[in-house]
């Protein structure tokens, strides 16, 4: 007699393994940002940026290059710093944890003009507060929570720079 072929379920096909190793190829791509890119976080942050970022994504995803920070604003216990000067660098390491250098500043009714800079990377960085004219960590902190120099406010200024710091950097 003839010989048939018996008719497959689909079911009873099994996929064959890739020949190809388990590593993905890399796919570079180049991101250049315009003039009026801005990044938002309701009424507590908002930036405005250019810059060029490379991005390449392969087993792991890496981000090179740099962000310019061409202003904005971060509230800051209610207030309204401006940002003035920024850069976000990437080095091709933890693509959410970027190394930020930037300084936002805010004026006092008594025209105090309080600049907060912000150094290290995003996670783990610190926020430094300076003035001008110059005033001490305490007369800063006390501007900026009570609005005067000369409050009386009695609290720790090393427990207050540090939740001042954390609201900043939780909200940017």
């Amino acid at each position: 007699g003839m010989f048939r072929p018996v008719p497959r379920k689909s079911s009873d096909v099994r996929p064959v393994a890739p020949l190809a190793s388990s590593t993905k190829t890399p796919v570079l791509v180049n991101v250049v940002f315009g003039e009026d890119v801005e990044v938002r976080k309701g009424t507590l942050f908002q930036a405005r940026f250019n810059g060029k970022l490379a991005v390449t994504s392969a087993e792991e995803t890496t981000v090179r290059g740099q962000l310019n920070v061409l202003g904005g604003y971060a509230d800051l216990q209610g207030k309204k710093f401006e940002i003035e000067k920024g850069t976000v660098s990437f080095s091709g390491d933890d693509p959410t944890n970027p190394v930020i250098l930037a300084t936002a500043g805010w004026t006092a009714l008594d025209r105090t003009r309080v600049y907060a800079d912000f150094v290290g990377p995003a996670r783990t960085g610190t926020v430094t507060l300076r003035s001008d004219p110059t005033h001490t960590r305490n007369e800063i902190l006390s501007l900026i929570l009570f609005g005067s120099i000369d409050s009386g406010g009695d609290f720790s200024a090393s427990r207050t720079a540090t939740t001042v710091g954390a609201g900043a950097i939780g909200q940017g």
